[in-house]
């Protein structure tokens, strides 16, 4: 079940803000399902309300962009699929408290080099000439940088995507305490036994070298 579907099927209200074509291809399955639910809605049911909006630059300023959509307090789900700037975004947020917090990070850093860069981080000079495209998995977070955010936070790793590079957390409470947090290195344990994959990630760590990372 997509994303998209599950949001639409617990009847949550939806606010979506994207930036590129893609992101935007994501709200329309949203607003289109959303209407589906409207049609079927029984009595008991209650159809998703979806806010679908273009933010452009905002993603820097992501307060701002919840405040002007009314966005505030507890909320049952953030997803923060930039690819790029998940941790940047995640770390400035304080205007509303996520229940669950999905996001992104580069695989091929492993459990244990907690490091970050930023997409206005600049290539060297010899990586000037390399695809764009290419260049965008060389931003972004390792997962134990993303760990020690969610910590300080006061959330807690307790799932991740199998064949995605997605992480689930979610906040520490007495109400989540059902839900065993997961060590980092689980995320990779079945991956590492796949000689292929394993291959491709050191080639991109090598890759990843001629980068500026910070370490967290």
């Amino acid at each position: 079940m997509s994303l998209a579907s599950l949001t639409s099927f617990l009847s949550w209200d939806v606010y979506m803000y994207f930036q590129t074509w893609s992101g935007y291809a994501i709200g329309n399955e949203l607003l289109n399902n959303a209407a589906s639910a409207s049609r079927r809605a029984q009595s008991f049911s209650t159809p998703p309300k979806v806010n679908v909006s273009e933010v452009g630059t905002a993603f820097s300023n992501f307060n701002k962009v919840l405040k002007g959509s009314l966005v505030a307090g507890e909320i049952d789900l953030l997803c923060l699929f930039t690819e790029t700037d998940d941790y940047e975004i995640w770390k400035r947020i304080d205007g509303v408290a996520p229940r669950v917090v999905l996001v992104t990070y580069q695989e091929y850093w492993g459990p244990d080099e907690a490091v970050i860069r930023a997409s206005s981080g600049k290539p060297r000079p010899r990586q000037d000439s390399r695809d764009t495209k290419r260049r965008r998995l060389f931003v972004g977070a390792s997962l134990p940088a993303l760990n020690k955010l969610a910590n300080s936070k006061r959330y807690r790793l307790v799932y991740c995507l199998s064949n995605t590079p997605i992480a689930a957390f979610v906040l520490d409470d007495p109400t989540t305490q059902i839900l065993k947090t997961l060590p980092m290195a689980h995320c990779f344990r079945k991956k590492a036994v796949d000689a292929e994959w394993m291959k491709d990630m050191a080639a991109q760590w090598d890759e990843a070298q001629a980068f500026e990372w910070i370490d967290v």
